[in-house]
């Protein structure tokens, strides 16, 4: 068998010179370094949605909660003679009313007491019904934070606001009123799990505003309150 010798040409077409090979190894770093980016800014992206989906979850149990107390709750001037059912809301994070009772049992009065607080980022719900001493959905309240039997609803709360509008859509300020409002709308500010661990480690005020602004989201919802019928004790 005889073999024949490459020319010069062919010989020619299968060297590579310095420059060409770092030119190739320099293409495969630049796309080597797209793919990473592109990776990590999928990765972040995908932890981005994660994030926000429990934050947005979180919100809609509040909103759902709040929404269904607010619905049922009600006002009456001289309910019985001399005694009336109020709302007050001492604060923009506090608020307190009486509701109706749509438990499914029997047993209990038709009427609860029902208060929401901020207590540092940590969401509060009450609901008193006439098995405890305190219950008496004819007395004034002060402060929210006499209610008893606080409970948590939800925590990484950055801010938390009712704010009461009549039937022309005015603000109000429920004061011992008798007048129920006709909307009330919700502003919720949270973070997730971990940026709030991250929150809690900072060591300054300012530190924590800038970061609760960069990481906190804000949802809000607007809830109508019907006109309120209930029955009697």
């Amino acid at each position: 068998m005889r073999f024949f010798p490459l020319q010069s040409g062919n010989r020619r077409c299968l060297r590579f010179t310095l420059m060409e090979l770092l030119a190739a190894v320099a293409l495969f770093a630049v796309l080597g370094g797209v793919l990473v980016r592109l990776y990590g800014n999928l990765q972040k992206a995908y932890n981005q949605s994660i994030r926000l989906a429990a934050m947005a979850e979180d919100a809609r149990s509040v909103f759902a909660l709040l929404s269904r107390d607010l619905r049922l709750s009600l006002t009456r001037e001289d309910d019985i003679p001399g005694c009336s059912i109020k709302i007050h809301q001492p604060s923009e994070s506090e608020i307190w009313f009486v509701t109706a009772n749509d438990a499914t049992s029997d047993k209990g009065a038709s009427l609860l007491e029902v208060s929401y607080r901020l207590d540092g980022t940590t969401l509060e719900r009450a609901e008193v019904d006439d098995s405890d001493p305190s219950w008496n959905p004819y007395g004034d309240r002060d402060d929210a934070s006499q209610e008893a039997g606080f409970q948590p609803v939800i925590d990484h709360v950055m801010s938390f606001s009712l704010t009461c509008y009549d039937s022309s859509l005015a603000a109000l300020i429920p004061d011992q009123s008798t007048q129920a409002p006709a909307m009330v709308g919700v502003t919720i500010s949270l973070m997730d799990d971990k940026s709030f661990a991250m929150w809690q480690r900072l060591g300054t005020s300012t530190e924590r505003d800038e970061y609760a602004k960069k990481m906190a989201r804000v949802f809000r919802k607007m809830v109508q309150v019907p006109a309120a019928q209930f029955t009697s004790l």
